[in-house]
């Protein structure tokens, strides 16, 4: 009995406290001047909800941070905030993307640059390392009076 209960509180300790995280690293270009699409905020999406939101440096690469991954994954997609009304609009969804080849949709000539998987512990020692900030819970603002 004691084996049981004990054998029960480690997986239960692995299922609540051990979530992953993910983080996807994806280089965007423009597919007719090969140039890449530089400070553009892109918001990713499982269906209608917003997961995480990234913002392009100057080599066009994005980072996803993702806390779990659903299991229907064909609803996943990003948009490119451009401000052009032609590209803007193309939802580029991951489950068509290509792992080595560059992929080429709408205007976009997508490539996958990098997929690391963390604990909460390793993700926060990664941000320490590289200088990052890490994720922090979105909050509703208050009115101040």
């Amino acid at each position: 009995m004691k084996t049981l209960i004990l054998s029960l509180l480690m997986l239960i300790s692995f299922a609540v406290f051990s979530q992953n995280i993910y983080v996807l690293k994806i280089a965007v270009f423009d597919s007719y001047s090969n140039k890449p699409i530089t400070y553009k905020e892109a918001i990713l999406y499982n269906e209608t909800n917003a997961v995480n939101c990234s913002f392009s440096d100057e080599t066009g690469e994005l980072s996803f941070v993702i806390d779990s991954i659903p299991i229907n994954t064909d609803s996943i997609y990003f948009l490119i905030k451009t401000g052009d009304s032609l590209s803007g609009n193309t939802k580029i969804y991951v489950n068509n993307l290509n792992l080595l080849d560059s992929n080429e949709i709408g205007n976009y000539s997508v490539k996958i640059t990098g997929f690391k998987l963390f604990t909460q512990k390793e993700y926060v020692n990664y941000c320490k390392k590289n200088g990052l900030i890490p994720r922090r819970k979105k909050t509703l603002a208050k009115d101040v009076k």
